[in-house]
């Protein structure tokens, strides 16, 4: 029944309610009681005619709601296959494109991808030489007493298969460590630094570097999610946020020396923002670098960050007045009891934020378009860098485009890699 016909029924009814007020009211007055009761029963009946229509016309209008909110999801299903069937496309060409390069083109000759990672590696081979020659002025590199090899190829990132698989073994299995073999890394310059570039997409320029630590137990490098348990509970978190800051610092300054001032992330520790004695550490060595501010962002995570104390949240504040810029990463769109990021992001403190690339194109648990689509705005309206991180695949490089977010690092694009040294004073 269309639209037009319910509403002549509705005008019918309410003439037959008016008739039938009047003869009702003309035979009450003439004490025509019995008919005067029929013809109210007819008026109550039009007047509940009324009534269903127009609880009808509420069923059907919620139901006109969840038909357009199904079309909306339809649409947002039907984009998303559509770029999968693109991204699988796309990772075919490159696949045959990358296997025809390989059969009919010199072996010296590289790929966007492969001259970019040739270009972070020089970047990074050369400040490895810097490092070196400054510290054979200061003296031994080590307590052992041993002298590093300053030959290029030894100065150059950590690329060989023999590291890279000890890496692997030790990432694929849970390596429990001993309190000893915590403290000995520690003391024996067994702490090294990992960098990853971010790239900008799709060009894959390098735009920033981050810093991660590792450390070497015995034959194996691990990353920090596998000692950090230990070093928590031994305490030693504070101490090896020192130690990665002043890794960072020499990374800094071996860039800035070769003319390749590239940002550098650091992160920070709740615990280091909470422990007074070294803070003051810290903050010694920011303001003694504090020229250096402009190479050096300082990023926290963001459930870290909506847990700080306000000792903690004063500390934050007192590296961002030293003129270092703040980053958030690990940002999460459904992250129970916290504070929402664009809150976070409209405060001004952040001038970068990271989010995985995984979490960019999930669908929230009561939206219907996915976090990229909510978030990139909210970046552009507060002038702020949006990173996507994490990016492990192709296809989340191709959806981070189609999605506008032209910055991101990830194993997919270059993964991070050590540089081959040993750092005195440490």
């Amino acid at each position: 029944m269309s639209q037009q016909t319910r509403n002549i029924i509705v005008f019918i009814c309410i003439s037959v309610i008016a008739v039938c007020f009047a003869i009702g009211l003309h035979l009450y007055l003439f004490f025509e009681i019995l008919d005067a009761a029929v013809v109210a029963a007819i008026g109550f009946c039009a007047l509940l005619a009324i009534y269903n229509h127009l609880l009808l016309n509420q069923k059907l209008a919620s139901v006109d709601e969840y038909i357009l909110d199904i079309r909306q999801f339809e649409k947002s299903i039907t984009k998303r296959l559509n770029q999968i069937k693109l991204e699988i496309a796309k990772s075919d060409v490159d696949k045959h494109d990358r296997f025809r390069n390989e059969a009919n083109t010199d072996p010296n000759d590289h790929s966007s991808s492969l001259a970019q990672i040739d270009h972070a590696t020089e970047i990074l081979g050369r400040a490895a030489s810097t490092w070196r020659e400054q510290d054979s002025q200061t003296g031994p590199s080590s307590s052992s007493g041993q002298v590093d090899n300053i030959d290029g190829s030894d100065n150059i990132i950590e690329l060989n298969s023999r590291l890279k698989q000890k890496e692997i073994s030790a990432g694929g299995k849970q390596f429990k460590i001993k309190p000893s073999q915590l403290t000995k890394a520690l003391n024996n310059d067994g702490a090294e630094i990992f960098l990853q570039p971010i790239l900008e997409l799709p060009t894959r320029n390098i735009r920033y570097f981050e810093a991660f630590i590792r450390l070497r137990i015995g034959d194996n490098i691990l990353a920090a999610k596998q000692f950090m348990p230990a070093a928590k509970d031994r305490g030693q978190i504070a101490r090896i946020n020192l130690l990665s800051l002043e890794l960072t610092f020499k990374v800094v300054r071996g860039l800035q020396r070769q003319g390749n001032e590239y940002p550098v992330f650091w992160n920070i520790a709740p615990q280091s923002l909470g422990n007074k004695k070294v803070f003051g550490e810290i903050l010694e060595q920011l303001r003694a670098n504090q020229p250096l501010n402009h190479q050096l962002i300082c990023e926290i995570s963001h459930s870290s960050y909506t847990n700080l104390n306000i000792v903690q949240s004063n500390n934050l504040a007192l590296i961002r007045d030293l003129g270092y810029e703040m980053s958030i990463d690990e940002v999460k769109m459904d992250l129970p009891g916290d504070i929402s990021i664009a809150k976070i992001l409209s405060n001004g403190i952040f001038g970068i934020v990271k989010i995985p690339a995984a979490e960019l194109i999930c669908i929230g648990k009561r939206d219907i378009t996915n976090f990229a689509d909510y978030i990139v705005p909210v970046a552009i309206n507060n002038n702020i860098t949006l990173i996507a991180s994490e990016v492990d695949s192709d296809a989340q490089t191709v959806s981070m485009i189609d999605s506008e977010v032209y910055l991101a690092q990830g194993n997919a694009l270059i993964p991070a890699k050590a540089l081959k040294k040993e750092i005195s004073g440490i």
